[in-house]
């Protein structure tokens, strides 16, 4: 038998993945034209590669497991695999009863399936409706955080529900209290402490995802987060609220 050097193992690995990639930027391309338009190819790459190490940490491997998982991440977000919102993700990519890989990825795609087509609808019509409100709604909930006679934590539930009724539904009121609460626990790491600055955080967590805020497809609004205030001395919510508006303004023509 003839035996290769590791590092000579290592670089036919770096260029299978490297063919991967540049397969998988096709069918970005071709799939996801709205990504594709928005986010370009090197911030896709970028995606790609995340993608990639997700894929792995999960031991989805094969480029057909890897495939399905980074397309998963372009509907469902980045972080999708821990999302409070989505629980079945991290119960079905820890199940060790579904094996070969194979299983477990089909098992994932179709559950991923059954909740968008309940929560973004035939051809994204609740999504995009969604979009739409919170276009419209995001300005008005950081103007006036609180609803009369309620605290803040159901002061947002509110919002939410009004913001994403089929998301809020579907994923269920215990889900998204406890996305509520992990976003008002994470918010303190950007200095958004006030009522106004959490609300407008948990909004985006409710809609974009409990990790929204280390998703590589979102730097266009979560950049501003780490963003030294010597650059921009406005307050970081107000900051937010603008990234967010540009971001939806990218999408909502297209819909």
């Amino acid at each position: 038998m003839f035996r290769i050097k590791k590092s000579q193992m290592a670089a036919f690995d770096e260029a299978s993945l490297e063919d991967f990639e540049d397969d998988t930027v096709v069918h970005v391309k071709t799939h996801f034209p709205n990504h594709d338009r928005i986010l370009g190819e090197s911030r896709i790459r970028k995606v790609i590669r995340y993608g990639i190490r997700r894929a792995h940490h999960h031991g989805l491997t094969t480029e057909r497991s890897m495939c399905l998982y980074v397309t998963l991440m372009l509907m469902l977000g980045s972080n999708f695999d821990v999302d409070l919102q989505l629980p079945w993700a991290a119960t079905i990519l820890s199940d060790d009863a579904l094996k070969p890989q194979s299983a477990r990825v089909d098992r994932l795609t179709e559950t991923a399936m059954e909740h968008l087509d309940r929560v973004a609808g035939t051809d994204n019509l609740h999504l995009n409706r969604a979009l739409f409100r919170m276009r419209r709604g995001l300005p008005r909930i950081a103007a006036q955080p609180l609803v009369e006679g309620v605290g803040f934590s159901e002061s947002m539930l509110i919002h939410f529900g009004d913001l994403f009724p089929r998301k809020y539904d579907t994923v269920g009121e215990h889900h998204v209290r406890l996305a509520l609460q992990h976003g008002m626990g994470t918010a303190g790491r950007y200095g958004l402490t006030t009522d106004r600055d959490l609300a407008v955080y948990t909004s985006f967590v409710f809609v974009l995802g409990t990790a929204f805020d280390g998703d590589p497809q979102l730097t266009a609004i979560t950049d501003v987060l780490t963003e030294d205030a010597a650059i921009d001395p406005r307050p970081k919510a107000d900051r937010l609220c603008e990234k967010a508006m540009s971001f939806l303004e990218m999408w909502l023509p297209q819909v």
